[in-house]
């Protein structure tokens, strides 16, 4: 069996198992749980609306655009644009088909999909996890490869606490929008390998 497909087993697995436990009171309990124990201040509302704003929509489009300037050869940032759409694709798909609730608590900015899983963290690690696959094939410094993998880790991270900070997801969506990202980018890089560096 191909790696990358291995890969992909273990996070389709438990993201089997969550959707299960969708239908349980036990995950909500947690979740509630998990939303109780975040600090909220003016300063950490700002902060992470601005944090959020880097795995919206406009946000994924923006940075998209200014990588056509960065990204060469083309055919490796038509394979990234093409990864993210299939991502969104798929968490509409999801979110219509699991049909959960959003959080029962006063949003901090406005959403008005379902909850699970969560869109943004799915393209987040979908979209900033496949710029650091790209980073690692280029022909850059290991040095500058570290720096900004260290960075966009930390910003695929941050953009996943501030979903449930600006409370509009639980931790299980979050959880679920990256384990969905990982199986997308694996199969992702299995058709890189062969039709992109081919």
């Amino acid at each position: 069996m191909n790696k990358n497909l291995k890969y992909c087993l273990l996070p389709l697995i438990l993201l089997i198992i969550l959707i299960i436990l969708l239908y349980t009171d036990n995950l909500l309990t947690f979740d509630i749980y998990i939303a109780s124990l975040i600090y909220h201040s003016p300063f950490l509302t700002s902060f992470f609306k601005i944090i959020t704003w880097f795995g919206s929509t406009w946000g994924i489009i923006t940075i998209s655009l200014i990588l056509i300037f960065i990204i060469r050869p083309l055919r490796e940032l038509l394979w990234l644009y093409t990864t993210i759409i299939s991502s969104t694709i798929i968490n509409n798909i999801l979110k219509v088909i699991i049909c959960r609730p959003r959080p029962d608590l006063d949003f901090l900015v406005k959403e008005t999909t379902y909850s699970f899983p969560s869109g943004h963290a799915m393209a987040t690690l979908t979209f900033y996890g496949s710029l650091i696959y790209l980073i690692w094939q280029s022909n850059l410094s290991k040095g500058k490869k570290v720096c900004l993998t260290s960075f966009l880790g930390l910003l695929i991270m941050l953009i996943g606490y501030s979903r449930i900070y600006l409370n509009v997801h639980h931790l299980t969506d979050i959880f679920a929008g990256y384990l969905c990202s990982i199986i997308i980018i694996n199969l992702a890089i299995i058709l890189f390998k062969k039709y992109v560096k081919a």
